[in-house]
């Protein structure tokens, strides 16, 4: 029998991860062509609190506080891909992106758009 995707995907317990990845920041536009089968849930999205944005100005992720529409901006120049369980209407969202040179990140959000787990896969 398989494990759901959160328990091997993204298995383990993550602790806050800056997000590194190349191009990435707190930028609010987010180009459609490059998101594909996402929903980020931007409508009124929080800004990013000041503790939550490295000093170089990308996004620190955290479990349980950064929002769907947070990672957005932060991967707005970023090609992603979501992913649903379309047969559980409780199930959240996964998402994976990869930059120009190949490292991927996938992220987990519950069905509230919060951060469950980041995971960067190279």
């Amino acid at each position: 029998m398989m494990k759901p995707i959160h328990q091997t995907a993204i298995a383990g317990s993550l602790m806050a991860v800056v997000f590194l990845l190349s191009g990435c920041s707190t930028a609010t536009n987010i180009p459609p062509a490059q998101h594909q089968g996402i929903d980020w849930w931007d409508a009124d999205c929080p800004k990013v609190a000041s503790e939550d944005v490295s000093p170089d100005g990308h996004l620190i992720l955290r479990k349980g506080k950064t929002l769907a529409c947070q990672v957005a901006r932060a991967v707005s120049n970023i090609p992603c891909q979501g992913i649903r369980d379309a047969g559980d209407e409780n199930a959240g969202d996964y998402v994976i992106c990869q930059d120009r040179s190949g490292r991927q990140s996938i992220f987990s959000f519950d069905k509230n758009k919060i951060l469950l787990e980041h995971k960067q896969l190279r």
